[in-house]
């Protein structure tokens, strides 16, 4: 294990959820889930309440890494056991999307324990299997913390190459969120191998990015102390401690007051150095040894500059202590150094020697185990490049039969396409000669209609013509004999001796030859009312109607006067249809209307009488005749009747 590497990895983003407030007595929830006890977090307390009444789906899930990830920076242990009842359900739930996240986040708190090697091989399962699904960022994550488990093996070339491969598929699918987590590792992960420019260059471009976020300012403030500049690096601490204190997360505030000591330590301050060396050790020793042990190191160079050298052995030795448990080599070398210099200052020379010797021994076991790590660290590559190789083999493999299945898929494809062309093709072909066919049998239709319609407008001209013809041959020829045989029988009667009895049939002769003369015209003005041709529609309609008391006429619009044949049409309509209201329908009162505007001419002849019903064909000739005629002038005809409820007829023309 290495605890410089450790150090780096202590503002590393482990955590999959935002904006962690907590302030919990860790100890005071039951293993149980079913026994839940107040932790003094509202937001904790509901969603440990949610996972009672939960169903065993990823929703459960959720919440159970929710909760490890609130826990994992003030008690280890808890925040385990929640992931591994994630992991549980997401295994049961057969959730790969869970597996890879349970894989980064308890990795992660191996790390932070220093159990790299665990980590990786957690790490490498979850890889081998997103390997096989579409989930690039699932695939960048478990990088992504491969990559910090390499860190903390101090295998840094490997390290890097995974930040930069996650990076990329990072900003491939413009996630800048771990874009920012990754500047901010690759700052401590330069600054780790002394490379103090590049650590500050991305450390500033993780800040610029969240200026919120206390690891990317913990990370920058690490890479100025790094370059001595620690006036900057003072700065950028009090804004990421200011931000934890709110977060209440209690592991980053005991790091960062390691990191103010430490900078307070070289700038011989050691005042400001022993209070946050203290602060740092008083919290660190929750999160374990691994953890508190450059807390150790840290108080015992502070307690030797002060001339303290007994409480400097003390906390070097406890320090020693946890890296021969740990057997971390570097660090016991450390440790045995630190003891031959307070050896030297409290004159035991033999223990000076003693140390001395230890250092030289660890010195060789850490050259012998720094090549082991570079051998170690090019038989992963050259692993790792024939599993590459072998991966590309198969990917070929199966992209050659994905290539060949595609191919048979095209072309199958194609048959179907140009099978069902040809089928449209040709249900086109017979739709269009269906279609021509109907088009050819519309306009027959079409032209026996317009046959019939200037057939039956050729009638009604003649009819016409041959009413005004009859008209005008009574009125002026038959008339006129009647008027003169009128008038010539009171000088038939002058000078002679008539008796009073032939006086009286004269008399009636003379009346009867009136009646016949009056019968004459009344006949002559119905076969073509003389109003009609002189004044036009409207007026010989309120002639006719006027006539009798039973009719009532109504007329509403200009009295522009209409095309002659119509306004004999209308009229003959008329005529009809009021002559069948009192011939037919027992009616007390007929209402005509006649509408007339600059468009179109309206006709409604309404009566009170029997009525019928419209859903009887009838094979009256008088209705059958208006219909025809009004269809001449493309017109239309509605019927609106029923037994005992009258009926009324309409005519609307288009003008």
């Amino acid at each position: 294990m290495k605890f410089a590497c450790l150090l780096a990895l202590l503002f590393t983003a482990c955590s999959h959820f935002t904006n962690k407030q907590v302030t919990v007595s860790t100890r005071n929830i039951h293993e149980q889930d079913s026994i839940i006890t107040h932790t003094g977090d509202t937001h904790l307390d509901s969603l440990l309440q949610a996972i009672i009444s939960a169903p065993q789906d990823t929703s459960l899930a959720r919440l159970y890494l929710e909760v490890g990830d609130i826990y994992e920076d003030n008690d280890f242990e808890l925040a385990k056991y929640y992931y591994l009842k994630f992991e549980n359900l997401s295994e049961l739930l057969e959730w790969n999307e869970g597996r890879y996240l349970f894989a980064c986040v308890f990795s992660s708190l191996l790390l932070r324990e220093g159990y790299s090697d665990s980590a990786l091989v957690i790490l490498q399962n979850a890889y081998d299997l997103v390997l096989n699904d579409n989930d690039l960022e699932s695939k960048a994550n478990l990088v992504f913390t491969k990559g910090n488990a390499y860190f903390v093996k101090e295998w840094y070339e490997t390290a890097l190459s995974c930040y930069l491969e996650a990076l990329s598929i990072y900003e491939s699918i413009n996630n800048d969120v771990k874009i920012q987590q990754l500047y901010y590792m690759i700052s401590q992960l330069y600054q780790s191998i002394d490379i103090v420019e590049k650590a500050i260059e991305y450390g500033e471009k993780s800040v610029e990015m969240n200026w919120e976020d206390p690891a990317a300012l913990a990370a920058l403030a690490m890479a100025y102390s790094a370059a001595h500049e620690y006036e900057k690096a003072k700065k950028l601490y009090e804004k990421a401690l200011s931000i934890v204190l709110l977060q209440n997360n209690i592991y980053m505030e005991g790091l960062i007051y390691f990191h103010i000591a430490n900078d307070a330590l070289f700038e011989f301050d050691l005042k400001r150095a022993e209070y946050y060396a203290g602060r740092s050790l008083e919290i660190n020793r929750q999160f374990g040894a691994a953890i508190y042990f450059t807390d150790l190191i840290l108080l015992s160079k502070l307690e030797q500059v002060k001339g303290n050298f007994f409480k400097s052995e003390e906390y070097v030795k406890e320090a020693l202590q946890i890296a021969i448990e740990l057997d971390a080599q570097k660090e016991k070398r450390l440790c045995y150094m630190i003891l031959s210099e307070l050896s030297i200052a409290q004159q035991k020379y033999r223990e000076n020697i003693q140390y001395w010797e230890e250092s030289n021994l660890i010195e060789l076991a850490i050259a012998r185990q720094t090549a082991l790590r570079s051998a170690e660290e090019m038989d992963a590559k050259y692993d790792t490049e024939k599993k590459e190789l072998k991966i590309t083999a198969l990917e070929k493999t199966k992209r050659l039969y994905i290539g060949l299945i595609f191919s048979v898929g095209v072309i199958f494809l194609l048959a179907i396409v140009t099978f069902f062309f040809i089928l449209r093709l040709t249900m086109q072909k017979k739709r269009f000669a269906d279609q021509k066919r109907q088009f050819a049998e519309q306009q027959l239709i079409q032209i026996e209609k317009e046959k019939q319609l200037v057939a039956a407008q050729a009638a009604l001209d003649g009819e016409n013509a041959e009413r005004i013809r009859v008209a005008k041959d009574l009125h002026d020829g038959l008339g006129s004999l009647l008027s003169l045989v009128k008038f010539t029988l009171p000088n038939m009667k002058t000078g002679e001796s008539v008796e009073a009895e032939d006086t009286e049939r004269f008399a009636k002769a003379r009346n009867m030859l009136d009646e016949s003369i009056n019968e004459l015209r009344r006949v002559a003005h119905h076969l073509m009312p003389e109003s009609l041709i002189r004044y036009g529609l409207k007026a010989s309609l309120s002639d006719f109607c006027h006539s009798t008391e039973l009719i009532r006429f109504y007329y509403f619009g200009n009295d522009q006067r209409l095309d002659g044949k119509l306004e004999i049409m209308l009229y003959r309509s008329a005529h009809e249809l009021i002559n069948n209201a009192l011939k037919h329908a027992d009616a007390s009162q007929i209402n005509v209307q006649l509408v007339q505007e600059n468009d179109r001419v309206s006709l409604t002849v309404q009566d009170d009488g029997k009525g019928f019903s419209t859903s009887i064909k009838t094979n009256g000739m008088g209705i059958n005749n208006i219909r025809n005629r009004v269809e001449t002038y493309n017109g239309k005809m509605l019927i609106i009747s029923s037994p005992e409820s009258g009926t009324e007829v309409n005519i609307e023309i288009e003008i």
